[in-house]
């Protein structure tokens, strides 16, 4: 268990302290908070588009509140693991630390416009195949992965370079975009967490970690054992703060936030007379707080059961599948993909991104293709853009390291940063 709480960083980077006084961990939480990546995330919506709410969540606030659920859940789940006599490895504040460190940072490769951005991303290489591209790294450009996205803003970045234990914790799909034997039954490969051009440094990461190959597999490695706690985290947050969200929003009435939260509720937790006479606010706050207190012990308790088996491979599912009440859970979940995730404001901001997604990319892929040729070809509108590239094109670059740099910048963008680059490229909004 040792292995799994390595405080070294990639390219055997030196401590950042000589003392005691701070975990490694938490170097690698503050230095998440004070990135540009992370407050960038301030104007990328969470469920509703671009809210004028002050209350509505978008994916800063998001994080930091899963962040919160997750260091819960990993001190809790550590303290439970030694009550029962499970060597951990480790200390409580320790497991904690890490997992409230990478929790903070899993949305932080998320492009603008949600999950919808990814597949609008997706778009341009899906319709344009670039020569001289191998098909690990066609892969990767045809399917736009924010977890893997984030995984390369966290290693590149030298004012991030987190810890091995807080990417492995981080890591929710340990595996390439295209390998022989992807089981998708299996939860850690339902998706990719690393781009070829992070290969190195993922197995830089998985070694030193000491995560082992799946069975059939030279490819796809098993998850870091608190990464199961990071994803408990952020499906507790979204599954019930977005549903809070949806009723100050007015997408779902008060009444259907408690028919659908009392299930998930303990007997203990009646909702009293007093709760009648309190504002809308103030019952959709309460009700959230209830559920995700009661949520972070039975998903504790599911972890601790399932503990050896999430740990050897042999159980690879999450933990919303697990805990005793989880098929309330599911019926919310399947709530909120018709009511709240479909909802015409939601369909509405999905639109805008595969509107204008799909043609930044083609606009900053074709200058910057233009550019490695040489500016004296360049037609004034290619130069133009060329020059509005926040990157140096080399003559060496190949075309999978234009592209990602391209992705890199577009995917960097806020919404409102992606309508207004649109907007003034394309002549539709001119002036400042």
């Amino acid at each position: 268990m040792n292995s799994f709480f390595n405080p070294e960083r990639p390219g055997k980077l030196p401590s950042t302290s000589s003392t005691q006084q701070r975990m490694e961990f938490e170097v690698d939480y503050d230095r998440i908070v004070f990135s540009s990546p992370f407050r960038s995330l301030q104007n990328k919506t969470q469920v509703v588009p671009l809210p004028e709410h002050d209350f509505v969540h978008t994916r800063l606030t998001h994080s930091l509140e899963v962040s919160s659920v997750a260091r819960s859940l990993g001190r809790q789940a550590a303290f439970a693991l030694q009550q029962n006599g499970i060597e951990i490895g480790s200390n409580p504040s320790e497991w904690g630390a890490i997992a409230a460190a990478a929790a903070l940072a899993h949305d932080i490769g998320n492009p603008p416009f949600g999950h919808a951005g990814e597949l609008a991303l997706s778009e341009w290489f899906q319709r344009n195949s670039l020569p001289d591209v191998s098909p690990e790294e066609s892969a990767d450009l045809q399917s736009f992965e924010g977890n893997a996205q984030g995984f390369r803003l966290l290693t590149q970045r030298k004012d991030l370079k987190p810890t091995f234990a807080t990417l492995g914790a981080f890591t929710k799909y340990p595996c390439p975009s295209l390998f022989e034997g992807r089981d998708s039954r299996k939860k850690s490969q339902k998706k990719f967490g690393y781009f070829q051009s992070e290969k190195a440094i993922f197995q830089e990461m998985a070694d030193a970690l000491e995560l082992q190959r799946h069975a059939g597999s030279t490819e796809a490695r098993m998850r870091h054992p608190l990464c199961w706690l990071v994803e408990a985290a952020d499906d507790i947050c979204y599954l019930i703060i977005d549903l809070e969200d949806a009723v100050r929003m007015g997408l779902v009435g008060i009444g259907q936030m408690v028919e659908l939260l009392e299930p998930l509720l303990p007997e203990t937790d009646s909702l009293n007379e007093s709760f009648q006479k309190r504002s809308l606010d103030e019952k959709a706050g309460l009700l959230r707080a209830m559920a995700i207190r009661e949520l972070i012990v039975q998903f504790t308790q599911a972890y601790v059961h399932h503990f050896e088996d999430l740990k050897s491979g042999s159980l690879d599912s999450s933990l919303d599948k697990l805990v005793e009440k989880s098929g309330a859970l599911a019926h919310l979940s399947s709530f909120s993909a018709r009511h709240i995730y479909q909802s015409e404001r939601v369909l509405e901001l999905q639109a805008a991104g595969f509107e204008l997604l799909p043609k930044l990319t083609g606009m900053f892929m074709e200058a910057a293709l233009d550019q490695r040729q040489g500016r004296k070809s360049s037609s004034g509108r290619l130069l133009n853009l060329s020059r509005m590239l926040p990157f140096q094109v080399q003559a060496e670059d190949s075309n999978y390291t234009l592209a990602r740099q391209v992705l890199d910048c577009i995917s960097g963008f806020s919404d409102r940063k992606a309508m207004d680059v649109y907007q003034r490229i394309s002549g539709i909004r001119m002036g400042y």
